[in-house]
């Protein structure tokens, strides 16, 4: 209904994806296939691979982001 209402705009999907390469893929495949968005995120504590499959299953017109550090975090959870 967004897209619809606002074709112009850029829609970012904040999900910050994080599981076995495998399972994120299929998550990220099935969102930027279906719906498109100008953006999405994996949390890249996920690892390497997680973050490659994820990329390998993105949509061509999908960007896909990586999030390192949540800003809810302490220096305390960080150390």
């Amino acid at each position: 209904e967004i897209q619809d209402a606002c074709p112009d705009a850029s829609l970012f999907v904040d999900l910050k994806y994080h599981d076995i390469p495998n399972t994120v893929a299929a998550a990220v495949k099935t969102l930027s296939h279906r719906i498109r968005p100008a953006y999405l995120n994996v949390h890249a504590s996920g690892g390497f691979d997680m973050m490659r499959a994820a990329k390998e299953a993105c949509h061509p017109e999908t960007k896909l982001l990586a999030v390192t550090v949540l800003t809810s975090l302490s220096q305390d959870d960080l150390t």
